[in-house]
């Protein structure tokens, strides 16, 4: 038979509450960003699906609509976010490849909802914590250069510097300078503007470490690239120097 009244009621709080817990659990423990999922669509869903979606969530999370509650706020930031991203082909295009690039390494896709210094600093460490050496070095370089960028774009960094706490800035930075040696020769310049950025209270120490470490890596590349020439050179001169020995 048809449910009791009672029984609907029980149901559609057990849903609500089911709802509400995801939310919370989204966006305050650090669930991957999943843009479809949070829509609620399929991948292959067109724009006017897209649409349709953002705009049934909107109803229910417009800041119109639920006033001052603040989890609610910055999920629906983050539906905006995901309708943003989504609707345009081209950050779509991005979005299905940093996804099909972060599924390949075997790691989750996305970032936690809440940023604050702190999950700044570890996202950092696990990063340099998470290069390794293999044959393919030149693909870990670029993947370790996209993931820099992820992790400090420049909201990042001014959460960093409104904090005010120099001992996280400065372990973000020590960090940064570790792995110059791991990033393309094209991404040194990037990376230099993201450690510049960076509020420090020895900022003169820190930029002397990260010009010779820069320095270096460039050095380090030119003998790669050039390590014949060099052999020959180094040989040339060793002979030229035992013949003056010898007489």
């Amino acid at each position: 038979g048809k449910p009791t009244k009672a029984l609907q009621q029980l149901l559609c709080a057990k849903n609500i509450i089911f709802s509400r817990t995801r939310m919370i659990f989204y966006l305050l423990c650090g669930m991957v960003r999943d843009y479809y999922h949070i829509l609620g669509i399929l991948p292959q869903a067109s724009n006017t699906e897209i649409k349709l979606a953002y705009r049934n969530l909107a109803k229910k999370f417009h800041p119109d609509i639920v006033g001052n509650d603040e989890a609610k706020l910055q999920w629906f930031a983050v539906i905006k976010e995901a309708y943003e991203t989504l609707i345009s082909s081209e950050k779509r295009y991005q979005y299905h490849e940093k996804r099909w690039l972060l599924k390949s390494e075997g790691k989750s896709f996305g970032n936690s909802v809440l940023v604050d210094a702190g999950s700044i600093v570890k996202d950092i460490i696990a990063l340099e914590k998470s290069i390794h050496f293999g044959n393919n070095m030149h693909r870990q370089e670029l993947i370790i250069a996209t993931r820099i960028s992820e992790c400090l774009p420049g909201k990042n960094i001014a959460i960093l510097n409104n904090t005010r706490d120099f001992t996280l800035n400065a372990t973000v930075v020590e960090y940064l300078l570790r792995m110059v040696d791991h990033v393309p020769l094209n991404y040194l310049k990037k990376l230099k503007e993201k450690a510049d950025a960076i509020l420090l209270q020895n900022r003169v120490e820190v930029d002397q470490k990260l010009q010779k470490k820069i320095r270096e890596r460039k050095q380090w590349i030119w003998l790669e690239k050039n390590k014949w020439v060099a052999v020959v050179l180094l040989t040339a001169f060793l002979l030229l120097f035992i013949r003056k020995i010898l007489g």
